[in-house]
């Protein structure tokens, strides 16, 4: 089992989105299992934007696991010039529970 998390906010000024992608490849990089979940958007009008989490747990993914993908990332609603978009902070490193 394969558990990996990570936190994330927007800003209280500007709406944003966020997403996320893990993969879990094998040894010629063929997708074995993939999280992708549908992209956030955070409204600072509705939303309270500190520190909101996602999850995955991988498991069941069988033999021949060798890498493992992550990419997350995200844009703000008002597209100002700059870096204004969703902020990343409190990532976990992957945690690998090995099979018994």
């Amino acid at each position: 089992m394969i558990a990996k998390s990570r936190r994330y906010c927007g800003r209280q000024d500007c709406g944003c989105t966020y997403q996320i992608t893990a993969c879990l490849l094998d040894e010629n990089h063929v997708v074995l299992q993939e999280f992708r979940p549908e992209p956030v958007t955070l409204d600072p009008d509705v939303v309270t934007l500190c520190h909101l989490q996602v999850s995955h747990t991988f498991s069941e993914y069988g033999a021949g696991l060798r890498f493992i993908s992550f990419e997350h990332g995200g844009q703000d609603t008002k597209y100002w010039e700059g870096w204004f978009g969703v902020r990343v902070t409190g990532s976990s490193n992957v945690q690998w529970f090995p099979r018994l």
